[in-house]
């Protein structure tokens, strides 16, 4: 039966994603002369594509807060990959991602086409020209949406946050909106840390089957009150820092985290 489930909920999952790239690719033509409606109707596919996939794999979402509206910057902790299907059903913005994931099959087409900014960690130089891209989304009225732990954790605690990304923010003394995401599941199911969030040594393909057997999970999203300015992009990462890891729900206790990975 679980087995069948996960399968069942890949083929839907497929059919979605394929109908949602046509539909994109559409759009991109019809609307060839007006940008502003295209990223109207990226918009609209986008979220309509991640609230059915989060119906389909069995998310259940509790928002708390209010979403920002674009344009914005957005920080929040990173869990999984499908903290993008979360964020994605109650905002209204482009995502950056390291810079392999536009390599992945069918993820990479899809991060792409619906304009997710890519960044390679590796090379310090890259910063520079994302600090271009941001200010042109900004401009254009878009949001940008960043995890700046820089990796998934398994949920016990945030990641010293990374500043670079936060430059363009701090220049611009840009209101930076935050928001913190945790997981849960039902009772008998594998724990949320393992079964949910995407960390160390797990492979992607054993781990979103696993993630489809379940028949349902919990997923909660909670927007921070406001958003913080700061002219020194160190500041700011620490300031948001201390915001998220104060409304931040763990997973998992440190505890048994630590006593997990001995």
């Amino acid at each position: 039966m679980r087995n069948l489930r996960a399968v069942v909920r890949i083929v839907l999952i497929s059919f979605v994603t394929a109908l949602t790239l046509l539909l994109l690719l559409f759009g991109r033509v019809a609307l060839i002369f007006s940008p502003p409606k295209q990223m109207s109707w990226r918009r609209l596919l986008f979220r309509g594509w991640a609230r059915a996939l989060a119906a389909i794999m069995g998310m259940n979402i509790v928002v708390q807060g209010k979403p920002p509206q674009p344009p914005f910057f957005l920080v929040t902790n990173h869990l999984s990959y499908i903290d993008i299907l979360l964020l994605a059903t109650q905002v209204e913005g482009v995502f950056v991602s390291r810079h392999d994931v536009s390599d992945w099959p069918v993820i990479g087409f899809l991060t792409r086409a619906v304009g997710t900014l890519f960044i390679n960690r590796e090379q310090a130089k890259d910063v520079l020209r994302m600090n271009g891209l941001f200010k042109a989304a900004l401009q254009k009225g878009d949001g940008i949406i960043l995890f700046p732990e820089g990796t998934s954790t398994a949920g016990a605690e945030l990641q010293p946050f990374k500043s670079p990304l936060l430059n363009v923010a701090a220049e611009m003394n840009y209101p930076v909106s935050y928001a913190s995401l945790s997981y849960r599941t039902l009772t008998g199911e594998a724990p949320a840390h393992l079964s949910v969030c995407w960390w160390g040594e797990m492979t992607f393909g054993d781990h979103v089957f696993t993630l489809l057997q379940m028949p349902k999970f919990h997923a909660t999203l909670t927007f921070g009150n406001g958003a913080v300015q700061e002219s020194d992009r160190k500041t700011l990462a620490r300031k948001l820092h201390r915001l998220i890891s104060e409304q931040f729900i763990p997973v998992v206790s440190k505890p048994e985290l630590s006593a997990m990975v001995k």
